[in-house]
């Protein structure tokens, strides 16, 4: 059996240091753990991060107000809602169900880590999953997320045996919006993501990095040996034809296997 139920909550601020996190509940087999994870990256300077598998607690959100402590790694950060969530079951089938909830695509946030504090605007988004890695039927995942004070823009595009897109606007599902390799995403009407300035975050094969912190996996993780996350931020415009509407940042990712 394989359960999983993750939370994921990001900030960005005006300068560029992006923050982002993660609490999760998985059961594989015999294998239940309850983890959580914190990630600062700093423009020209080596990220900081930490993992607790211990007293993780999962956020709240009351009044469109989302609350999430963590005593494990010394975290305490608010989201604000300032656009309607999301929902979206993106499989469904014998092998399982993957369902999606972007509980706020753009919010205000704020957040503390040991003596450091950050503020700017954030994302979050729940995945619960009952179809084990191993099964997916899909190679190449890209995600990624635009936030300014007056837009946000979010996708997610599968391909593989299961090929899949999904891109919203403002909380609008666009239809025909692609995706190109350097991240740009050109829907329709001529309005254009384009980003600049792009720096990586993390790129590594995730098997190895999680298997001291997350026991047990490695022995069930099969063909995802040489599954590796590429996650970087950058500089974003949305443009109407030639005209920008606004700036902000982009965090993204293309995970492969």
């Amino acid at each position: 059996m394989f359960r999983l139920n993750k939370w994921y909550l990001d900030l960005v601020t005006s300068d560029g240091v992006a923050v982002i996190c993660y609490a999760a509940r998985l059961r594989w087999g015999p294998v239940r753990l309850r983890y959580a994870a914190i990630l600062v990256d700093t423009p020209g300077a080596k990220p900081d991060e930490a993992v607790a598998v211990r007293r993780v607690e999962r956020p709240a959100i009351n009044a469109g107000v989302l609350r999430w402590r963590c005593d494990a790694l010394d975290v305490d950060g608010e989201w604000r809602r300032q656009q309607p969530a999301l929902r979206a079951t993106l499989l469904r089938g014998e092998a399982g169900a993957i369902r999606w909830s972007c509980r706020m695509p753009l919010a205000t946030a704020n957040l503390r880590w040991g003596q450091r504090r950050f503020t700017g605007l954030g994302y979050v988004e729940t995945l619960g999953m009952t179809v084990a890695p191993t099964r997916l039927p899909f190679q190449t995942l890209r995600w990624g997320r635009h936030l300014s004070a007056a837009h946000s823009l979010v996708w997610i595009d599968w391909t593989g045996q299961a090929p899949g897109r999904w891109i919203w606007l403002d909380g609008v599902r666009q239809d025909g919006a692609t995706i190109n390799g350097d991240g740009s995403v050109h829907l329709a009407g001529g309005q254009r993501l384009q980003l600049s300035d792009a720096r990586d975050i993390r790129n590594r094969l995730v098997v190895p990095s999680i298997v001291a912190a997350l026991p047990g996996i490695a022995r069930r993780a099969g063909s995802l040996g040489t599954m590796r996350e590429h996650k970087m931020a950058a500089r974003s415009t949305l443009y109407q034809e030639h005209l920008p509407l606004d700036q902000g940042w982009t965090v993204y990712e293309t995970v492969k296997w």
